[in-house]
């Protein structure tokens, strides 16, 4: 059909491998679907109005320093290629609905917004002075990097993430359980980490950034692991159980905030400075159970 321009409305389409220029709102009770390379040339708005109502993109979608928003009621958007990674957008947001990310990752200079998210690919998320806000985060096995820059990143809850990158120097908090198979935050160089209701990876490498690391909730981490930043760390808020099964060091931190239990299996806990922030429990038996032999 070749390449539409509606130029009274701001927006072009086509379909299949037809390159496509967008720079206004699309609203459909369908779906949309944009096959070709999508290139912004004003802030965006997708809006699809009907529920179960999908909006996806076959190539690579390049911001040009332009927003973009999606508006789903139940459906997906889903993008096969990368996003503002040749050509920088300036904000992602996306409203109702689950995307897909199968192509790589999404480069913005500002904010990324998402509800539901699933991840087909390992998957960047790059927002170099803005927040990244997420979901429910499905990972499918794949790696998740978040670098907010200076900025906060937020999240609900995880499962199923390969390796879990944390990088930058703003906040990163999470409200729900995380699980990946490893947690990453040598890329971290200040402000905090925080993960308020559990944690469960086969191994944690936290570096030597000078940043703060707080652990809530059930928290079991496999391998043994050695806490080198300098920030200072909060293991548990009360009633909390940590297991770390190949044993904990944690002597670096500037203090070890300790209110709940900390578990190995046969394994060393060796704590550095530590407050007492509510009764706690150092047993290095069994993870808890009967003591091994």
């Amino acid at each position: 059909t070749g390449l539409i321009q509606a130029a009274n409305n701001g927006f072009s389409f086509g379909d299949n491998d037809t390159p496509v220029t967008l720079g206004g709102s699309v609203t459909s009770p369908g779906s949309q679907s944009y096959g070709g390379t999508v290139s912004l040339v004003g802030g965006t708005t997708l809006n699809a109005t009907s529920g179960g109502s999908t909006i996806f993109f076959g190539g690579t979608v390049n911001g040009g320093g332009q927003s973009l928003t999606l508006n789903l009621v139940s459906g997906s958007a889903t993008f096969n290629g990368l996003v503002g990674f040749t050509s920088t957008l300036a904000s992602f947001s996306s409203g109702g609905g689950t995307v897909n990310l199968n192509g790589g990752g999404v480069t913005t200079s500002g904010s990324q917004t998402y509800g539901a998210l699933s991840l087909g690919a390992h998957t960047g998320l790059t927002a170099s002075t803005g927040n990244i806000s997420l979901g429910v985060v499905t990972g499918n096995s794949k790696n998740l990097f978040l670098n907010s820059g200076t900025g906060a990143i937020s999240g609900s809850s995880m499962s199923g993430v390969g390796t879990l990158y944390l990088q930058g120097s703003g906040t990163a908090s999470f409200s729900g359980n995380v699980s990946a198979t490893s947690l990453d935050l040598t890329g971290k160089t200040a402000g905090a980490a925080t993960f308020s209701n559990g944690l469960s990876a086969t191994s944690l490498t936290t570096g030597t950034g000078a940043y703060g690391l707080s652990l809530s909730g059930t928290t079991t981490v496999a391998n043994a692991a050695t806490f080198g930043n300098t920030g200072m760390v909060t293991f548990g808020n009360g009633g909390s159980i940590l297991t770390f099964t190949g044993g904990l060091t944690a002597t670096a931190p500037s203090l070890v905030n300790l209110g709940g239990t900390l578990r190995s299996a046969a394994q060393p806990i060796a704590l550095g400075s530590v407050f007492l922030t509510n009764p706690s429990t150092i047993d290095t038996t069994n993870n808890g159970a009967s003591a091994a032999g």
